[in-house]
């Protein structure tokens, strides 16, 4: 794929867009010090713009100068010498020295050591902070001040406000220019409808706190130890008003600050941060801590509020668990009975990796369609029923072109402002007749490509969805998911599986899972309203009656992004036998290499009148099915197919096994694996090598003598036991 070319000076350019863009949407939430800043930026000369946009894009306050020497620049020194003078930059003092060190590579800072005198004995093998740390205890400032090149770096003069402006276009979502560079290659679909463009927070305030959690959040990624020992102290000076988002950033934080705490063994640290607020899940972390300190009435008395006035469910199911295990009889938690209770499916062995598509196997196989959802079907729904509150003229808004969730679902206000037009969609849905209308596919497929509420599967099994779903069900978890999206839309079952007479979530569970808290506290919201929820475990077997589709494709080249196919043939494979076969040539639009037609026998005469593989894909689907794909070397193959499928407008997705890999770990020690070398082994005919019948052939042979050797070690294993 050939990208469009970039403007020398593209990265300033959006820039400027972003600067403009600002004015335009968020002038009230910028202060003096903002706007002079973009009327001072707007008169420099355009190399001193490009300098201090670099700048500002990368990370830190610190520079090596020759890392400004960028080829559309050239040398940077006269735009430092305008930066410095408008003072936006500044030359390196002494002060500087901790960032300077820790702006170093580790290579550069054994180097230095070695050159100002500190003894290196075993302490090349230590982590470069440990080194910082030793530079600045036991070196002499002067020395390592001089050592570090100061006429080398300059830096950057207030940062924070080049920083505010950044944060309040991209929020949390970014930190840098690079999602404009990655729009202008086409890498990055922007939000292509007509969407409202709506300031990402309420007033000024909200900003100034969002801003300060985004940089305490990177100061805690930076951080150490005494950093954070340091921070513990400042705890009670962080912004906290009694707002949802407010209110969450600081929670989150305080989370952030206790585990990091936990990690370095600062346990009664942490203990002073978790009690800074009685959200979910510090609020777990305290109780658990508390309670191996022997502090149990503590703990209790904190488990009896928590149960008598949640701050959330899933600090509820926390406090009903640990307090009937530890104060109770029950010796099992909920998560682990939920967990051992759940009924065993056996699903073959090959499904290893997406075991969600073995288990919806498993159901459609008997007459019960299963399809792997997750949360993307019910934030598809909840796009649809509200697409004009969330979108339309007068609907709520985004703060940028790239940003895909609006603002309101973010902040909490999207029931309250729409309360009235979003009870009315629910009345109907509860009175089973809300339709999709007339249009809908073409409604959703715009609201596809401007917002992440792209619905799921086809309408046709929407349609059925809603038809058979209890609505009343329905409607209480969407209007749960409008009062508040962030905690509602996610934890939601892998799989919804229709039945006859209804549908039902079901959650899969291999050997190994767990059951998150998030997602026990969804079932219960889901089966609190009537919709049937079930857990299922899987154990792995050796399916006899598993359909494996064999697959060999020919190709013009080794590029799926730029070549294309010629051949392709799949062989059926079930109960060790082969049991159909599909074959036919592909015309691929292009001239073959003759060193292809030369290695494959297929010729650019023999494809001329062949289909082209648009036309082909129906009958190719239908035999490929929802079986297992198989192939030796099959991310070759699978590749190829899924950028034909692609190019045709169509998803490919199926669970693969590799003969090649298959053959190594159940037949170890072979000389070679390739597909001849395996058949000469096997005594496998392989007559047409390179054709891909041929081919499909010799590797659904050697699946069979795989699939009898995992027979054998199964059956061993069984006696065994």
């Amino acid at each position: 794929m050939a990208f469009p070319k970039l403007q020398p000076f593209y990265y300033r350019d959006h820039f400027l867009e972003m600067l403009a863009f600002l004015e335009m949407h968020c002038s009230p939430l910028m202060e003096e010090e903002h706007r002079a800043f973009i009327r001072e930026f707007r008169s420099m000369e355009g190399r001193t713009q490009a300098v201090l946009v670099r700048m500002v894009n990368r990370k830190g306050e610190f520079f090596r100068i020759r890392s400004l020497n960028y080829e559309e620049i050239g040398d940077p020194s006269e735009a430092l010498r305008d930066l410095m003078e408008r003072g936006w930059a500044r030359p390196v003092f002494k002060r500087d020295l901790p960032e300077l060190l820790h702006r170093l590579t580790k290579e550069e800072l054994v180097g230095m050591m070695d050159s100002v005198g500190l003894p290196l004995r075993g302490r090349r093998s230590k982590a470069k902070a440990q080194l910082v740390d030793i530079c600045l205890n036991e070196g002499e400032v002067e020395s390592l001040y001089s050592a570090c090149a100061p006429e080398e770096w300059v830096a950057l003069v207030r940062p924070e406000c080049t920083g505010f402006l950044l944060f309040l276009y991209f929020g949390f979502q970014a930190e840098d220019l690079t999602v404009f560079t990655m729009r202008d290659l086409g890498i990055l679909k922007k939000s292509t409808g007509a969407l409202r463009i709506e300031p990402a927070f309420p007033d000024l305030e909200s900003a100034r706190n969002g801003y300060f959690y985004a940089r305490l959040r990177d100061r805690m990624k930076q951080g150490q130890r005494s950093v954070w020992l340091q921070m513990v102290s400042e705890v009670s000076h962080w912004p906290r008003r009694e707002s949802g988002e407010d209110e969450l950033l600081f929670d989150r934080a305080v989370t952030r600050l206790g585990r990091s705490l936990e990690s370095v063994g600062e346990v009664d640290a942490a203990l002073v941060v978790y009690g800074r607020t009685d959200s979910y899940p510090a609020i777990e972390r305290l109780c658990r801590l508390q309670y191996s300190a022997g502090e149990t009435e503590t703990v209790r008395m904190r488990l009896e509020r928590v149960i008598a006035d949640p701050p959330c469910d899933e600090a509820q199911i926390f406090a009903e668990d640990f307090y009937a295990r530890k104060f109770g009889c029950r010796r099992v938690g909920a998560l682990t009975s939920l967990l051992r209770e759940a009924p065993v499916i056996e699903i073959d062995e090959s499904f290893r990796g997406q075991v969600e598509s073995g288990v919806a196997e498993y159901f459609t196989s008997r007459d019960m369609p299963a399809y792997w959802t997750e949360n993307g079907f019910w934030r598809g729904l909840f796009g649809v029923v509200f697409r004009e509150e969330l979108f339309g003229p007068e609907g709520a808004g985004v703060p940028n072109e790239f940003v895909r969730v609006p603002i309101c679902l973010r902040d909490g206000s999207f029931y309250p402002r729409f309360e009235e037009a979003i009870e009315r969609k629910l009345a109907t849905l509860e009175a089973g007749q809300f339709s999709m209308g007339p249009g809908s596919e073409e409604r959703e497929d715009s609201l596809g490509s401007e917002t992440s509420f792209k619905g799921w599967g086809g309408h046709e099994k929407v349609r059925e969805f809603l038809r058979k779903a209890p609505g009343e069900a329905v409607a209480a978890i969407l209007r749960r998911m409008a009062r508040d999206f962030q905690a509602h839309s996610s934890g939601f079952p892998d799989l919804l599986v229709f039945e006859s007479d209804g549908v039902k979530a079901v959650e899969v569970k291999a050997e190994g899972d767990s059951i998150r808290r998030n997602q026990l506290a969804q079932f219960r919201r889901l089966q609190e309203v009537g919709f049937p929820v079930e857990v299922v475990r899987v154990r792995w077997c050796v399916d006899p009656d598993q359909v494996y589709t064999v697959v060999d494709v020919e190709t013009t080249g080794g590029s799926p992004g730029r070549h294309r196919l010629t051949e392709v043939a799949a062989v059926k494979v079930r109960r060790g036998q082969v049991v159909d076969r599909f074959q036919t040539l592909l015309n691929p639009e292009r001239s073959i290499p003759r060193y292809i037609s030369e290695l494959t026998g297929i010729t650019d005469e023999m494809v001329r009148d062949a289909p082209t593989f648009t036309e082909s894909v129906e009958d190719l689907a239908a035999f490929l099915g929802e079986g297992v794909f198989v192939a030796h070397n099959a991310k070759f193959d699978y590749g190829f197919l899924r950028a034909e499928f692609a190019r045709c407008g169509r998803e490919f997705k199926r669970p693969v096994l590799c003969t090649v890999v298959e053959s190594r770990r159940v037949f170890p020690g072979l000389p070679s694996y390739g597909l001849k070398n395996l058949s000469r082994h096997f005594s496998i005919p392989l007559e047409q090598h390179h054709r891909a019948l041929a081919d499909a052939e010799a590797a659904a042979a050697i699946l069979i003598k795989i699939q009898e050797k995992r027979r054998e070690a199964a059956r061993k294993k069984d006696e065994g036991s």
